[in-house]
């Protein structure tokens, strides 16, 4: 498959998670593993993919907020993407360690 043709292959199939999630009611998808790691909003639905950590080395990290964030693993961290809104409401603070 050449370059070109796989470009719109993935872009095809972001299209088509962005519209299954809106279809559904969903605030978003979370994919896996299509090498190329991407949060966007894709009129209303959030589209995440975690990329792979063999050639790309991208991780998808949730906060405690509920915001996603893509990160890049170098000797130092780099962000590569984090979404503009929660996907879920924050998780509550923990509580302390039983004496």
């Amino acid at each position: 498959m050449a370059i070109g043709a796989a470009r719109r292959f993935i872009r095809g199939f972001e299209t088509r998670v962005g519209a299954a999630a809106r279809e559904h009611g969903y605030d978003g998808h979370i994919c896996g593993h299509i090498h190329y790691g991407r949060i966007e909003d894709q009129d209303g639905a959030l589209y995440i993919n975690d990329g792979d950590w063999v050639e790309h080395c991208t991780a998808l990290v949730e906060h405690t907020d509920g915001r996603m964030e893509l990160l890049h693993w170098t000797e130092a961290q780099e962000t590569l993407a984090v979404s503009a809104v929660p996907l879920r409401e924050p998780l509550p603070e923990p509580l302390p360690a039983a004496a």
